[in-house]
């Protein structure tokens, strides 16, 4: 940006008058914050390290993971001898760990000092700046073992792919950025925990899934899609952002709704049997014809939150 005074003279005074004449370069002002956005940065070095833990004889496996800031994969491999497997990019330091024979704990974390996170948040801002994306967390895991999964999102995408897992349980705290989860289709009933973080996290519960999946809504939203003979029960508790539910054509459904400043939408063959409407928000419960005689049943109980529920 930069000002240029010129002098203008006035005919009916002898005074000098003067302008001030602004002009304002977007282009440089981008350079501008680059370089000084870099001389933050300056160069904090990554390193690639590679992780693994044997089956054994583990009947099970428990894993904790938290990333930090970068990519995450969290993926299953089938022929896979090791229980768990992991190549990551990252700064600072990391804990690792994995012990006991029938089950098999596993924990792959950042550390969390203060300087540790300071680190890998300059090397994130470095990967923004100078157009990469090197942070990275890549995790495989055995298809084979019964499975139990804990995610503490970090802060960058994360795409979390358990179709093909023998899922006992999940919990996932989402992070910063947008979050893509698939879960299995398990012939026993498993739970899942899912609380929202600031980015939208998106949900695909497969064919004939056996699911009660728990969601706490986040800043970004949640958008579960639900596959054609899924049995899903879910509670919800609303948050700021919006949670969308995408139901099968002929799924036997129930919503009921209660609480909340956002609005509710439910498709029209939702038929509504009771209302709890309020002095803001709309409630009560809505159900399909085939809802009580139905074996594989979608059933939704949402406490609202600032952000609306759109059924469709």
């Amino acid at each position: 940006m930069r000002h240029l005074a010129r002098e203008k003279n006035n005919p009916m005074s002898d005074n000098k008058r003067f302008e001030v004449e602004w002009t304002f370069d977007f282009e440089k002002v981008g350079d501008r914050i680059k370089r000084s956005l870099e001389g933050i940065v300056g160069e904090v070095e990554a390193k690639t390290d590679h992780y693994s833990a044997p089956a054994d004889s583990a009947s099970m496996a428990r894993v904790e993971l938290y990333p930090s800031v970068g990519t995450t994969t969290i993926k299953t491999q089938s022929e896979m001898a090791n229980a768990f497997e992991a190549d990551i990019t990252y700064v600072g330091e990391i804990e690792f760990s994995a012990s006991g024979d029938d089950i098999k704990h596993i924990k792959l974390a950042q550390k969390t000092s203060l300087e540790a996170i300071g680190q890998s948040i300059k090397r994130g801002l470095g990967a923004v700046v100078k157009g990469g994306q090197d942070l990275k967390w890549d995790i495989r895991l055995s298809e084979t073992l019964p499975l139990e999964l804990k995610v503490d999102g970090g802060v960058g995408p994360a795409t979390i792919d358990l179709s093909a897992a023998q899922l006992r349980g999940l919990s996932l705290e989402g992070g910063v950025g947008e979050t893509h989860l698939t879960l299995p289709a398990m012939p026993d009933l498993y739970h899942v925990d899912l609380d929202g973080g600031v980015g939208r996290t998106n949900v695909t519960i497969p064919k004939e899934a056996m699911v009660n999946l728990k969601v706490d809504g986040g800043v970004g939203g949640v958008q579960v899609k639900i596959l054609e003979g899924a049995h899903v029960n879910m509670e919800i508790q609303g948050g700021i952002g919006e949670i969308k539910i995408e139901l099968p054509a002929e799924a036997a459904a129930s919503v009921t709704a209660s609480g909340g400043l956002g609005s509710v939408s439910v498709p029209a063959r939702l038929v509504r049997v009771s209302a709890e409407d309020g002095l803001i928000g709309r409630g009560g419960t809505w159900e399909t014809p085939n809802f009580a005689a139905s074996e594989n049943k979608i059933s939704i109980h949402y406490e609202g939150g600032v952000g609306q529920l759109i059924v469709r």
